[in-house]
């Protein structure tokens, strides 16, 4: 050959080079799509970061809601308890002291003591 380029020369350079492009574009495209998807998850993890906080607190929320409940029936059942006691101490009192008045009562009659 005497190293000129001739239009077969050129045509074959530009359809190799336009072939090369083509699978360049497509793994080009492919590589974006790979890309995306692969960070697709990383996109929506605040997103799902925010929905877990919030499950988390709903949780937390509902537990200590059942806790106070549970604490505010024992504290009813308490202070009914204490009732319960103190009504049972001023009966008890009241109960003496009536055995006692009695008592006194029955030996001032009977004239024991003087």
């Amino acid at each position: 050959m005497s190293g000129r380029t001739t239009v077969s020369d050129i045509g074959e350079r530009i359809t190799a080079i336009t072939v090369q492009f083509q699978e360049f574009e497509k793994y080009n495209h492919e590589r974006w799509h790979k890309l995306n998807n692969d960070l697709q998850p990383l996109v929506n993890l605040p997103l799902q970061i925010g929905r877990d906080i919030a499950k988390l607190e709903g949780k937390i929320e509902a537990k200590i809601d059942g806790r106070l409940s549970a604490i505010e029936v024992r504290l009813s059942a308490i202070e009914a308890q204490r009732q319960q006691v103190t009504g049972a101490q001023r009966i008890t009192t009241w109960i003496v002291q009536t055995v006692l008045a009695a008592i006194a009562a029955f030996a001032a009659v009977r004239g024991i003591g003087r």
